[in-house]
């Protein structure tokens, strides 16, 4: 066998710095990459330390050996797009966090309305202090979510476009990478075809 198969397991962000959490994708991410030229490369030297057939420039491959390999670098290719979803994960995790955040403010603010009305001496003093505190908590609210709000877009947009992005890039890489080899595979097949027609003649002349 050329190469193993290399697999990325997806980021566990609980319990981590969110920075840290998006350092360690993008060092899986250049790892996955790496990995994968690795597998070209050695395949490479496959080839060209390959046994010649004599007299010719030709080589004898092991076709099984070559699928194989094939496959192993197809089985890598979904570990980019598990990447791509762990970002979008981690993005949904803040907006989460956004709405969250909202709704124990308002939770809070009413709160606040509450105890005042309780504890006030004068109730026309307390209610009127609770409705202007509830006035303004609503406002303050009502900005704290329309400020979340756009946050939330803003990520959801960041989000599809960089899972869009990173998709669109691993999908050209792949379509590049089985292009290429289909490519080689298809030369080196034919090579193989010449050198045997070639020796066919040979051989017979020897019986």
């Amino acid at each position: 066998m050329l190469y193993q198969e290399n697999s990325i397991d997806t980021v566990n962000i609980e319990g981590k710095d969110p920075n840290f959490a998006r350092q360690e994708i993008v060092s899986n991410s250049i790892n996955l990459t790496s990995d994968i030229q690795k597998q070209l490369d050695s395949f490479k030297d496959y080839i060209l330390e390959s046994k010649k057939i004599p007299l010719t420039d030709f080589i004898v491959i092991d076709k099984g050996l070559v699928l194989e390999n094939i496959e192993q670098l197809k089985a890598n290719l979904p570990s980019a797009l598990a990447i791509a979803n762990e970002v979008l994960q981690q993005k949904q995790e803040i907006i989460d966090k956004a709405e969250d955040y909202a709704r124990k403010s308002l939770l809070s603010a009413e709160q606040k309305a509450e105890k005042i009305l309780q504890d006030s001496v004068i109730i026309r003093q307390a209610e009127l202090r609770a409705a202007q505190i509830q006035q303004n908590a609503e406002e303050e609210c009502a900005q704290l979510l329309q400020t979340t709000q756009e946050e939330i877009e803003r990520l959801r947009e960041l989000t599809a476009i960089e899972y869009e992005e990173i998709q669109k890039g691993a999908d050209t890489y792949a379509t590049n990478v089985l292009s290429d080899l289909e490519g080689q595979l298809v030369q080196m097949l034919e090579v193989t075809r010449n050198g045997r027609q070639q020796l066919d003649p040979l051989r017979q002349s020897n019986e």
